[in-house]
């Protein structure tokens, strides 16, 4: 027989050496036998085998992705219902929140309503219904109507709400305040302006007074309470090197500057107090216009007494800050300068003092002051942000 002869395709050659017998593959190769026919044959008889022992194999994995396809529908069912009843909880949330403030108002109006008689009665009796209205109500209704009547009635009102909500940022009390203290200057009888300062007191706790060896230097103002740092002019500790200096706080307590940290502009000095927990006064999200009232906080190093006094912005914007002492350093940064109401009594040394908002925040600090004009340039809010996100980075 030949070498070559097939039997239902499949070569002897192919046949032996599928069924592992080497020495007869061997033989069929040196009579003749075509090692075509081993290639093809190994061929169909391997891809057969490989074929129904692959599928075998694989008919686990087979039964892993069917349960893994029922148990992806299963969650998407659950997930589409989970989804809709959240819809159906939120919708029903914003009705439930719609319907308590729909109620709340109705009730804020049935208590002015109320008020009405003790508004325009006289001013203790608009004393009492501004702080019902403020507790029955709400303080912010409470605001609007004492700065719309006026009066001592509604100035005593303002500050006894003010002093409860004084730890809120956006305490509506001392906005109304501001705006009626507003309306006082250029007048003898100033009681808004009075009411006002009197609230802004606790304020005071975060000046801080830098003291030299030859004496005061400069203010600064507590704007990170958890780490104590304190926010003052770079120029007040540019010779920290050389001379130490002292923090001095509003109860009398002192300690040495441990460091200070200067912004990129060169502007600004971050001191390190090593005290933690301190009060401090939060910096003002709002952008100040011309025109705006503002109220600075600063200790008179000259007199060595701690003042309040009212202003007004009379630019705002990008402007140019000289460092003292030079005519050639300068920087440009966004600031407000500030017309102060201080009736002749200049003061002296409040570089580093904040200047507040209407809401109690610092909307600027205190870098250079014409004291003949009675003009403040100070740092904006934002800069002074800045200045603290480079020193904790």
């Amino acid at each position: 027989m030949s070498p070559n002869t097939r039997l239902d395709g499949e070569t002897a050659l192919a046949a032996s050496a599928n069924a592992g017998h080497i020495d007869l593959t061997r033989l069929l190769l040196e009579a003749g036998a075509d090692p075509m026919g081993l290639t093809e044959g190994l061929k169909i008889k391997k891809d057969g085998k490989d074929l129904w022992e692959r599928l075998a194999s694989l008919s686990g994995v087979f039964t892993f992705i069917a349960s893994l396809a029922v148990a992806a529908i299963g969650w998407w069912f659950t997930s589409a219902y989970n989804g809709r009843q959240l819809e159906l909880t939120k919708t029903q949330s914003a009705r439930d929140d719609q319907n308590r403030q729909y109620q709340n108002r109705l009730i804020e109006m049935q208590t002015v309503e109320k008020m009405i008689p003790h508004l325009t009665k006289d001013e203790p009796s608009k004393r009492a219904a501004l702080i019902a209205i403020s507790v029955l109500g709400s303080p912010e209704m409470a605001a609007q109507i004492a700065q719309v009547f006026g009066g001592q009635g509604s100035i005593d009102a303002l500050r006894q709400i003010a002093s409860t909500e004084k730890n809120r940022a956006d305490a509506p009390a001392v906005a109304a305040l501001t705006n009626l203290a507003k309306v006082e200057q250029g007048s003898d009888a100033r009681p808004a302006q009075y009411a006002l300062a009197r609230v802004l007191e606790g304020k005071g706790r975060a000046i801080v007074k830098l003291l030299a060896a030859a004496g005061p230097r400069c203010n600064g103002f507590i704007v990170d309470g958890s780490r104590g740092r304190i926010a003052t002019p770079s120029y007040c500790v540019q010779d920290l090197k050389t001379t130490p200096l002292t923090i001095q706080f509003n109860d009398g307590s002192r300690t040495p500057v441990q460091d200070a940290v200067f912004s990129r502009d060169g502007l600004i000095a971050m001191l390190n107090t090593g005290k933690l927990g301190l009060p401090s006064i939060q910096l003002s999200q709002a952008r100040l216009s011309s025109g705006s009232t503002v109220t600075q906080l600063a200790v008179d190093l000259v007199r060595d007494e701690f003042g309040i006094i009212f202003g007004q912005v009379i630019e705002a914007g990008e402007m140019s800050f000289q460092f003292p002492g030079s005519s050639a350093t300068e920087a440009s940064a966004n600031g407000l300068k500030v017309k102060l109401a201080m009736d002749g009594r200049a003061r002296a040394g409040t570089a580093g003092g904040p200047l507040l908002d209407n809401e109690g925040n610092a909307a600027c600090m205190t870098y250079l002051s014409a004291v003949a004009s009675q003009v403040e340039q100070c740092l904006a809010a934002d800069v002074i942000a800045k200045a603290m996100q480079e020193v904790t980075r």
